[in-house]
This record gives structure tokens, sequence and C-alpha cells, in this order.
């Protein structure tokens, strides 16, 4: 990291870590005496397989990554019964934590959220992360979301490290 003078930039690196929750199962009641045949497979959490990374920024710059961005958008991969609908919902952070107790601005736009059932962003419905999401999974019960979003350091900010966590809570739907 290099920490200004005065008169040079600022470096700021800035990720945020991708969480998951696990899915909460929709609440219906089995008839009497259970259910007959083979059971459907229980859903499994959602994975986390890449963090939101918006690199190194520049005090006073604000830096946005797209969700199609295959290399620093945030990515998800769903699990769950074919077909299943589901809700997802994000828990987003308003900032990011850094040194000495800084924080790092950081935002989500009407579309910075994503949502496919083929492993390709560029495929994937934009959605506003900021609101739950009805979607559903693929004929063979998996899906994809993707994450962007925008940091705003200002001219002041403290150089170094800065990460946040971002959480999705997938809800399986009666549908």
């Amino acid at each position: 990291m290099f920490e200004g003078n005065g008169r040079g930039p600022r470096w700021i690196r800035a990720l945020i870590l991708v969480a998951m929750a696990l899915p909460m199962a929709s609440g219906h009641a089995e008839p009497e005496g259970g259910t007959s045949g083979s059971a459907a497979p229980e859903p499994r959490p959602p994975q986390g397989r890449q963090p939101l990374d918006f690199e190194d920024v520049v005090a006073g710059a604000a830096v946005s990554v797209d969700r199609l961005d295959v290399r620093r958008a945030g990515q998800f991969k769903l699990f769950g019964r074919a077909d299943q609908e589901v809700l997802l919902t994000f828990s987003l952070p308003s900032g990011l934590a850094g040194p000495g107790g800084a924080l790092l601005p950081i935002g989500f736009a009407e579309d910075d959220g994503g949502f496919t059932t083929e492993h390709r962003p560029d495929q994937a419905v934009g959605f506003d992360p900021q609101v739950p999401y009805l979607a559903r999974l693929s004929r063979s019960g998996h899906a994809y979301v993707y994450l962007g979003g925008t940091v705003r350091p200002h001219l002041g900010q403290r150089a170094g490290a800065y990460q946040g966590t971002v959480t999705l809570t997938v809800a399986y739907t009666a549908n």
C-alpha cells in the first residue's frame, strides 16, 4: 500500500467477502403417515465462489465493479430442488472496515445483482440487491448469483486494506 505524502495518491485496497446463510426450507405440512416414494433432496447452502473485489482504488475516485465482471464481481452458486422457487435476500454493508477504524463507503445500484441458471454472467438478469428477489432454480436444481457495487473513497481516506461481508440468504418457497 502506498501512503500518500500529501502530494501523491493514497492507494486503498477494497474487498468484500461473500458469505452465505443456510437456506430456509418452505413451511408446509406433510400428509399424515409421511410421504410415499423417494424423498426430495434437501437443499444445500449456497456456495460463495468469489469475493466482490474492487482491487486498488485511489482516494477521491469512486470505483464500480459491474455484476458482469467475471474477475471482480462477487459470485455465489445455489443448489436445491429442480425448478424450485427461491427468495434471495442480501445483507449488504454501507461501508467497509479499514485500518484504525476507518470506513470506506460502499453502495449498490438497482442492477448490481444478477441471477442466471447458466454459469454465464452475461446471461444474468439484473436485479436490485437491496430488495428481496424471487427466482427459480434450473431443471438440475442450481443457479448463479452475481454482485457488483461501488466504493466511494473520500479525498482524505486512509490508505490500507478494507473489507466487509455480504450475506446471501436463500429461502425456498412453497412454489
